[in-house]
């Protein structure tokens, strides 16, 4: 056992604030110098008995003091006098640079072979197709007739029949939604939508003046009874579900499920909206409502989640009969259709680079999936199938916000649930870590690590600065 560590007294009072108050005379008295490193808050833990939060705790209290820096991937080190204090209790370490766990983009693609191959022939003559195309006017609001038919062969290979009759491009999936949305819903309308909605969709309702109408879900999304019963309540004609990887809780919905869902749309004539952002990133995915109930649904599968955050592009189906109408709106919202990059999506698809990127994107989330498991075991289960975000309980004790507060103290952000939430209705103490979002490795590993670092704290009070 190290000298200054055989001086602590833990017999009585505060054990976290009498080994803070031993670093501070260790460093008084020169037992602690600049540079030296203390031991792994494990290492202190097991030599004196207590939990590994504790001694994160005290460590904390000395950063506070400036007698130390807590410098991630590499340990916690004795502070020279030119070192500045802190000026907030839960800082571990010194500023680095913002660590985005909150928005939600796929991972960086570092296959260099494939980006050459998505980015290199696919364009090899695409300015000189574009040139051709603009002396016809704007582009066609429904797409260009090839462009539809490329949707129309993406989705049939996904199992769900298609035309191009039935297919419409956008400019990704928050215009899929705006233009659904203007021909469905009015002013004031309602919208059935799973119990924590994603934030794009319940930011546009709010825009589009649209109400909506919660329906309670577990873990594999909304609750067949509660939808009914939400649905005669509230007098809403039409639904948004996202059967496959519900954003941001991770709700799988199975064969089942879908089959019932489907049941009350009929019974009760409602108008289904399918979310299908995440559905290329699995393989087993159940029948999509659309191929259930193909004269309700209007499917929605677009491609910034599953490719670059850029791509914004997506493939709508709806029913044949309702087309007119889209184009008509189209027109209002738009005048015009997409170009550029769903000629870009449409070059990938039929060269085959579509399914190799959405492939890669699955296998970094896998890589990346276990990764976090191994290192948050208490956020992510290991063996849960793996997805581009996790959706974590926090640990008894801890409150989302003050969890959220100490970790942007610390330049990592993440998004707790009540920004999911609708009303007044109560929601866990949960966040969402967006695992595909950082950078780098080196940029995840190292805010996993001030994750780890706030956990093993335990739980305090978010801190507030008086002004």
């Amino acid at each position: 056992m190290l000298m200054w560590t055989s001086k602590i007294d833990l017999t009585g009072g505060l054990r976290y604030r009498a080994i803070a108050d031993a670093i501070r005379v260790a460093t008084i008295n020169g037992e602690l110098r600049p540079g030296d490193y203390l031991p792994t808050h494990r290492a202190l833990a097991d030599q004196l008995g207590v939990t590994a939060g504790t001694v994160s705790r005290a460590y904390a209290i000395a950063s506070n003091w400036g007698l130390i820096t807590a410098r991630v991937g590499a340990g916690t080190v004795v502070n020279g006098p030119e070192e500045k204090k802190s000026t907030d209790p839960w800082v571990i370490g010194q500023p680095i640079s913002r660590i985005d766990f909150g928005l939600l983009y796929p991972a960086r693609l570092t296959d260099v072979s494939l980006q050459e191959r998505c980015f290199g022939r696919p364009f090899a003559g695409l300015g000189q197709e574009l040139f051709r195309r603009t002396f016809t006017g704007y582009s066609p609001e429904l797409g260009h007739e090839d462009q539809r038919e490329t949707g129309a062969e993406w989705l049939r290979s996904a199992g769900i029949e298609a035309s191009s009759g039935e297919v419409f491009v956008t400019d990704g999936g928050q215009s899929a939604f705006m233009t659904i949305f203007s021909a469905l819903l009015r002013p004031g309308a309602s919208l059935l939508v799973e119990e924590l909605p994603y934030l794009g969709v319940k930011q546009l309702c709010a825009a589009m003046r649209i109400n909506l109408v919660a329906v309670s879900s577990d873990k594999e999304g909304m609750i067949v009874d509660q939808l009914r019963n939400r649905a005669l309540t509230s007098g809403a004609q039409v639904m948004l579900v996202t059967p496959t990887l519900q954003n941001p809780t991770g709700a799988r919905m199975g064969s089942q499920r879908r089959e019932q869902i489907v049941e009350v749309a009929r019974e009760l004539h409602l108008n289904i909206i399918e979310d299908a952002t995440f559905d290329r990133l699995y393989v087993d995915n159940p029948p999509a409502l659309v191929t259930l109930a193909p004269e309700l649904t209007f499917h929605v599968a677009s491609f910034s989640k599953m490719t670059l955050p850029t791509m914004r592009a997506a493939f709508v189906k709806i029913p044949a009969e309702r087309m007119p109408h889209f184009e008509s709106l189209r027109h209002s919202l738009n005048i015009g259709g997409p170009s550029l990059q769903a000629e870009i999506v449409c070059r990938w698809i039929q060269a085959g680079y579509a399914t190799e990127l959405c492939l890669w994107q699955r296998h970094e989330i896998d890589r990346r999936w276990k990764v976090a498991a191994e290192k948050l075991p208490e956020l992510l289960k290991f063996d849960a199938i793996p997805a581009p975000f996790a959706w974590s309980v926090l640990p008894d004790a801890w409150r989302a916000s003050d969890f959220a507060v100490h970790l942007r103290q610390q330049n990592v952000t993440v998004i707790e649930a009540f920004h999911f939430s609708i009303g007044r209705a109560s929601v866990p103490e949960a966040i969402r870590i967006s695992l595909t979002t950082p950078s780098s490795n080196e940029v995840f590993e190292q805010g996993l690590a001030i994750i780890r670092q706030v956990l093993d704290a335990g739980p305090q009070p978010a801190p507030f600065n008086y002004r």
